[in-house]
């Protein structure tokens, strides 16, 4: 190939590369395991705010079998912890009570601007008989396949799974220009 249009190919597949891929406007949910409370965190990894949602974590799919242990009688096993609402507490509006044994949370949000989190620790525990930590404590993959899940003010829904790295992604539409 004649080196004028080698130079040529390798400049426009350098300007092709240095675009990158377009980052996806997402809703993150993260699961952080902890001893002996367990953390999810709920952050706006979008640029655009996102308006009031009714933001859903389900643990029914869990590969552990995942529930909540939020008292120190029924369900759960040795150390519990109650729901308790962490960093961004002022953009929750409502939460939907959790017993000991449920498999889901709920929460109602009246918006989350880009780069805002909402976060709460609680103790999750899992059925799996032979689970890699024990029953009291979650890996990443016995919480693949719990749901995250979002109601938008329109009515949109949007579901995302979470995977071995404890993390689900709600993709959000591109935000509108502005200006």
């Amino acid at each position: 190939m004649p080196r004028p249009l080698f130079s040529a190919l390798a400049a426009a597949a350098g300007l092709a590369l240095s675009a990158g891929p377009v980052a996806a406007e997402a809703i993150e949910g993260r699961f952080v395991e902890g001893a002996p409370t367990d953390r999810f965190e709920i952050r706006n990894a979008a640029t655009c705010p996102l308006d009031a949602a009714r933001i859903t974590i389900d643990l029914v799919g869990s590969a552990g079998s995942l529930y909540f242990d939020v008292t120190g009688s029924g369900a759960g096993l040795q150390v519990f912890q109650p729901f308790r609402l962490g960093a961004g507490s002022d953009l929750v509006t409502s939460v939907r009570p959790i017993e000991d044994g449920d498999r889901s949370a709920e929460l109602e949000v009246r918006g989350l601007p880009p780069g805002a989190s909402v976060d709460f620790t609680i103790d999750v525990d899992d059925e799996a008989p032979q689970s890699a930590r024990g029953q009291t404590q979650i890996s990443g993959s016995e919480i693949e396949g719990a749901a995250l899940r979002a109601r938008l003010a329109d009515g949109t829904e949007l579901s995302a799974i979470f995977g071995p790295d404890a993390v689900a992604r709600l993709e959000l539409p591109a935000c509108a220009p502005t200006g």
